[in-house]
């Protein structure tokens, strides 16, 4: 009997420090960084008239930590074709972007084609508030102008 008795006490303390030590940092712990991955759209060319004339955009990507307390890490930017193809990846290493601060890639035109998206790779501390990733697409022809803007959407979290 006492050969027992041991063995549902040991079971039994097993059992309370996985317990214990799960809560406190493990499964049942929140993560202490949020990791996405944004998609935002890129529209390349408009028509402009019931001729089927298309105006060329030009777009820039806008990427804004909108937390007043916390840093973000921007991890990367890149840009795909409308075929899904990626056309340039934006960013060597991470960038930091400081409570408010807000960052954009230069003006970028895809010869040939009517579409495409880049995906904006971010980091940053449980609880903060996501980026506003935005692009900015604009063109003129003569007198007239166009511009559009697009808000990113979240398609994967970590």
């Amino acid at each position: 009997m006492r050969g027992i008795a041991r063995g549902k006490t040991g079971a039994a303390a097993l059992a309370l420090v996985l317990l214990v030590g799960l809560s406190a940092g493990g499964a049942w712990a929140k993560p202490a960084q949020v990791e996405q991955t944004v998609y935002a759209p890129v529209y390349q060319k408009v028509t402009i008239d019931d001729r089927g004339r298309e105006l060329t955009l030009t777009t820039e990507l806008s990427v804004r930590n909108i937390d007043p307390e916390h840093a973000i890490e921007v991890l990367s930017v890149a840009l795909f074709d409308a075929q899904g193809r990626l056309v340039k990846e934006y960013l060597s290493e991470p960038l930091q972007l400081a409570p408010l601060a807000a960052a954009r890639t230069p003006a970028q035109q895809m010869k040939g084609q009517h579409g495409g998206c880049f995906l904006v790779r971010w980091r940053g501390p449980a609880g903060v508030n996501p980026p506003m990733v935005q692009t900015l697409m604009l063109g003129t022809a003569g007198q007239q102008g166009i511009s559009l803007m697009s808000r990113g959407r979240t398609i994967k979290t970590k």
